[in-house]
């Protein structure tokens, strides 16, 4: 995290009267209410680095001061919008409900808040406050990640004489639609199938036909410095995904 980003984090807060507590690892911990919410910085530093746009900071705390009217009340309020994530396997997840895909990739249990912006993830604690079971909620994300993929146009461009297709859409679940089970009726009319997948961050996917295995090294080194230099970075990996699933 850079100096300037971490001072304009800390800033915000006295702003508003919040003096957060750093921990060891290097994030924050803030008492709002009767509430600990534990704060880390990586992804936004890494977003207001890149553009040098001072209000990323000032909406990220803005969004922390509203963590009870994120958090959903009900499984009424829930049901629709929970999904399965992609996250890395490497953060702090605490009970949070989720399983590993690959050495870097787990899927998370998520709520996804109206507009869609801020991600919740949900331990069984929460689970069980909002009156649903792991096993009800796990099927409602499937069926609620398989109705977003429906929804997300298909786009493609070239590269070296392939067809490589793009993910249309600005949901933070861009990446973890690779993994709705009906991939395969969204692009094997235009990729054919099976086919290899690259998701180096959250709003970053390249689906590569079979066909197309040859041009994976060039492919590398975008799918490197996306992951090195955007936010929310997810992995370098690629997967194969055929009828068995993802790989």
């Amino acid at each position: 995290v850079s100096a300037r980003a971490r001072e304009l984090f800390l800033a915000e807060m006295q702003k508003r009267g919040l003096t957060p507590v750093e921990l060891e690892d290097g994030g924050f911990e803030v008492v709002i209410g009767d509430t600990a919410i534990t704060i880390s910085l990586d992804n936004k530093a890494r977003e207001f680095d890149g553009t040098g746009d001072e209000s990323v900071m000032t909406h990220f705390v803005a969004t922390i001061l509203a963590h009870g009217d994120i958090v959903p009340r009900n499984w009424g309020q829930a049901k629709a919008r929970v999904y399965l994530a992609a996250e890395p396997t490497d953060y702090e997840f605490g009970d949070a409900c989720r399983q590993e895909v690959s050495d870097q990739v787990c899927q998370v249990l998520v709520y996804v808040s109206d507009p869609g912006q801020h991600v919740v993830w949900l331990t069984p604690d929460l689970l069980q406050r909002l009156g649903a079971s792991r096993e009800r909620a796990e099927a409602h994300a499937e069926d609620n990640l398989a109705r977003l993929l429906a929804e997300t146009p298909l786009e493609t461009t070239e590269a070296d004489g392939h067809t490589l297709g793009l993910l249309a859409t600005h949901s933070p679940l861009k990446a973890s639609l690779i993994f709705a089970r009906n991939l395969r009726k969204k692009v094997e009319d235009t990729l054919g199938w099976p086919i290899f997948a690259v998701i180096p961050n959250r709003d970053f996917v390249y689906l590569i036909p079979e066909s197309a295995q040859e041009i994976l090294g060039d492919v590398g080194k975008v799918v490197v410095g996306e992951y090195a230099k955007r936010g929310y970075p997810l992995a370098t990996e690629v997967f194969r995904i055929d009828d068995e699933g993802a790989r």
